[in-house]
C-alpha cells in the first residue's frame, strides 16, 4: 500500500531535478535576437519596431547603385572579452518574389564575417544589409526575409524577434503614414506622380521616416506644408495650361 506513494514521490523529485537541470542549461547559453533601435529598447510599445522595413532606390539619384540598410541586434547573456560572430540566413517567403543573393542583395556569406560581430564588451550591434539597384527592381518589388541561426557562440532567442524583413524596390511606394487620415485631411489620394511632385518641389524625401512626424498631434506643420504644396501645384498648372498635372491613372492631381 505504501509502494505507489513512494514511487510517485521519487518520480516527482526526478522530474523536478530534470526541469532544474534544463533551466540551468537554458540560462547558461547566450542568445541573440533582433530588437528596436537602442533608444527604444526599454519602451514596451516599441519592441516590434523595425520588424519590417521598406527601402526604395527611387528616392536617390541613378548614380546610387548600392546602399546599406541597418537593423539592431542584441544578445541575452554574458558580456564577453572577445569579439563574437553571429550568423544570418535568408528565409523564403511563400507567394512573394524573394530577393536574389548577389543580384539584389549581398549574400550572408563569409565575406561579411567581419560585419556580423558582437564586439567585445558589447551586447548590441547594428546589422548592415547591403542592397543592390538591379534593373529587375524597376518592375518588381522583392522581399528579403532573414533570421539568426545558431553557431558556436549564440542560440536564436525568442521566435518573434529572431527574424527581420526588408522590402526592396526601385519605385515610389505609398508610405505607411500616408494613411486614411492623411488622405482625407492632408495629402489627398496617393499616386506616384503626386509623390514625385512633392519630392521635387520641396526637396524632402517624403518617405516613411519623414512623413511619420505628421500626425494628428502635429497638424500645424502638416497643414503648412500642404498649403505650400497647393500653391506650388497651382503655379505648376498655371505654367502648363494645356497639360495640368495628372497622375498615372489620368486623374487631375489635387490636394485637399
Amino acid at each position: 500500500m505504501v509502494v505507489r506513494p513512494v514511487i510517485s514521490v521519487l518520480l516527482a523529485v526526478l522530474m523536478l531535478s530534470c526541469r532544474r537541470e534544463q533551466y540551468h542549461l537554458y540560462n547558461g547559453a547566450d542568445f541573440i535576437q533582433f530588437g528596436p533601435p537602442e533608444q527604444y529598447l526599454y519602451n514596451v510599445s516599441r519592441q516590434m519596431m523595425d520588424t519590417a522595413k521598406t527601402y526604395s532606390f527611387a528616392y536617390y539619384a541613378a548614380s546610387v547603385v548600392s546602399d546599406t540598410v541597418y537593423f539592431d541586434i542584441y544578445i541575452l547573456g554574458a558580456v564577453a572579452s572577445v569579439d563574437r560572430p553571429f550568423l544570418l540566413k535568408q528565409v523564403m517567403v511563400p507567394g512573394s518574389k524573394n530577393a536574389l543573393p548577389e543580384i539584389q542583395y549581398r549574400s550572408f556569406d563569409a565575406s561579411l564575417k567581419t560585419d556580423y560581430i558582437i564586439k567585445a564588451g558589447q551586447t548590441h550591434a547594428r546589422v548592415p544589409i547591403i542592397v543592390y539597384r538591379h534593373p529587375s527592381l524597376n518592375n518588381d518589388d522583392v522581399v528579403l526575409q532573414f533570421t539568426v541561426i545558431a553557431n558556436n557562440w549564440f542560440l536564436p532567442g525568442e521566435t518573434a524577434y529572431t527574424w527581420r524583413r526588408l522590402e526592396l524596390s526601385n519605385q515610389l511606394r505609398q508610405p505607411a503614414s500616408w494613411d486614411n487620415y492623411a488622405v482625407q485631411l492632408l495629402w489627398g489620394k496617393y499616386s506616384q506622380v503626386k509623390h514625385r511632385f512633392m519630392i521635387s518641389q520641396t526637396g524632402e524625401r517624403w518617405d516613411q521616416d519623414f512623413m511619420s512626424q505628421f500626425t494628428w498631434q502635429n497638424q500645424s506643420g502638416a497643414t503648412l506644408l500642404r498649403n505650400q504644396l497647393k500653391t506650388l501645384l497651382t503655379a505648376y498648372n498655371a505654367s502648363h495650361p494645356d497639360f495640368p498635372l495628372t497622375d498615372e491613372d489620368g486623374e487631375l492631381v489635387v490636394f485637399p
